[in-house]
């Protein structure tokens, strides 16, 4: 199995601090935003903000 291609690190698991074994809610927003959320309902605390590139079809 291939790492990263930059470090050769085997791909990076992104997890919320506040609740570490729960899953991640993605939201897409305008502008290419990717918003990652806790899942937890009562927590939603905002984990990671990523700037998306769209390809041209």
């Amino acid at each position: 199995m291939d790492g990263c291609e930059l470090c050769g690190d085997f791909p990076a698991h992104l997890r919320s601090v506040c609740h570490t074994s729960a899953p991640l809610r993605a939201e897409m927003h305008e502008g290419g935003i990717l918003k990652l959320f806790c899942f937890l309902p009562e927590c939603n605390r905002l984990v990671a903000e990523f700037q998306t590139v769209q390809e041209d079809e």
